[in-house]
């Protein structure tokens, strides 16, 4: 079920066309009641009833003007799609499409267009003395599609505003971080700790279960996972993390069993758990979410848009994002009754987290004092939400980054400004500071 609605997702065109069908079935409805009942016999005040003729001049000027409405909200939505490729990231464009709004209003469209266009042929047999109420239907789905269109213009206009852009990105990457540790939380059978005797476990040669697809990792589906490893008594290892590009015939999991002789079709058992397609996963991919936001930091500062303060508020938001994730994003163990490993999901160790976050932006940057300092304050958000291993990985990070610094011939200016922000990093990770003073 999970694979099948994920893939509804992902197909913009989807609820267009399920609109599209139930606004069909709608106008053939409304039409034969219409010509079978003679409604004009019923209590319906006369000004909700046109004749034929009038119908088909209303379902007439309906459907021209719907269709230049649909095609200046495709004009539209292709000039968004293109600032968000080179402003932006191409990543973002992915964000856009999948938007709620973007495919209902597109889906109300097309739906008011076929009602009209399928109410218009349908009334081509009707007597002249009939009188219909399918026009004032169509009426008033016109008035809605109006102020739609106005609500998907204001929509547009939100949506190209980088600052409201990197801030959705930024909540909707804290409720998927919320999310996914809440459940380990609440959960006493998953932790990041490596269990005891876990590395005798898996110390045999495993069991291969290879991918028959290429594509990006998208979903584990974890509880069936975790369950089918306590049945067969196995330790299910995934070797890629969600969000991963792998190749077909890449090692998808390795099995260990102390008990039981494992068999050939465990693998199309397995790989019925494991969803790969085209692209990465927003609402699974935490990586996903801070690649954008680098890609939006890193864009800002090249010489073409020259925007550093887009770039330091992109580092604000990162380090606000790592100051949630810390260690226990490394691997999450799901344990069975007696507190052993049987399911482990790999993530990006968060040493090597911190580097693919804040290397490009420190390299595009290191000139402006501003960013560097912006990176040192996002380093010091992090360690001071986090244990004494995060602040020991933060503070071996922030070295990586003065030690260039030292390098440069700063005036004492710059060198105050950054002391300044190394002493507030060496409060919040418990460090000494002289270890990196300019």
């Amino acid at each position: 079920m999970q694979k099948i609605l994920l893939k509804i997702k992902k197909k913009i065109y989807f609820i267009p066309a399920l609109y599209s069908l139930i606004a069909i079935i709608l106008s053939l409805l409304t039409v034969y009641i219409d010509i079978t009942f003679q409604i004009e016999n019923y209590n319906i005040p006369r000004f909700f009833l046109t004749d034929v003729t009038l119908g088909r001049t209303i379902f007439s000027a309906l459907v021209g003007t719907l269709l230049t409405m649909i095609t200046v909200t495709f004009s539209t939505m292709m000039v968004v799609l293109t600032l968000y490729s080179s402003d932006l990231s191409p990543r973002s464009i992915q964000d856009f499409l999948e938007k709620k709004f973007t495919a209902r209003i597109l889906g109300f469209f097309s739906a008011v267009f076929v009602y009209s266009l399928v109410s218009l042929y349908a009334m081509r047999d009707a007597g002249n003395g009939n009188l219909f109420l399918s026009p004032f239907i169509g009426i008033l789905l016109a008035i809605f599609t109006l102020f739609s269109f106005i609500f998907f213009i204001f929509q547009v206009s939100k949506s190209v505003r980088v600052n409201l852009y990197v801030q959705d990105l930024t909540n909707e990457n804290l409720e998927l971080i919320k999310n996914k540790f809440i459940t380990r939380i609440e959960d006493n059978g998953i932790t990041n700790l490596q269990p005891d005797n876990f590395e005798k476990e898996v110390s045999e040669e495993p069991f291969l279960v290879k991918s028959i697809e290429s594509g990006f990792i998208q979903l584990y589906e974890e509880k069936k996972l975790w369950h089918y490893a306590l049945e067969n008594k196995l330790i299910i290892i995934c070797e890629n993390a969600i969000g991963d590009f792998i190749m077909d015939d890449t090692i998808v999991y390795s099995i260990h069993s102390s008990t039981n002789q494992i068999k050939e079709d465990i693998k199309e058992e397995l790989l019925k758990y494991v969803i790969i397609g085209e692209d990465s996963n927003r609402n699974a991919d935490i990586e996903a979410g801070l690649k954008k936001l680098v890609e939006i930091g890193t864009k800002a500062l090249s010489p073409g848009i020259n925007d550093p303060s887009t770039a330091i508020y992109c580092i604000e938001n990162l380090g606000n994002l790592l100051s949630k994730i810390g260690t226990e994003f490394d691997y999450q163990f799901y344990l069975d009754d007696d507190g052993q490993a049987v399911l482990v999901l790999e993530n990006t160790p968060f040493v090597d987290l911190l580097y693919k976050v804040f290397y490009q932006l420190y390299l595009y940057g290191e000139k402006d004092n501003f960013v560097v300092g912006a990176i040192l304050d996002a380093l010091g958000r992090i360690a001071e939400a986090n244990n004494h291993e995060v602040k020991n990985r933060v503070w071996r990070f922030a070295k990586y980054i003065i030690e260039s610094k030292a390098n440069q011939n700063l005036h004492s200016m710059d060198k105050s400004y950054l002391n300044k922000r190394i002493s507030l990093l060496s409060k919040q990770a418990n460090q000494n500071p002289k270890e990196l003073f300019l």
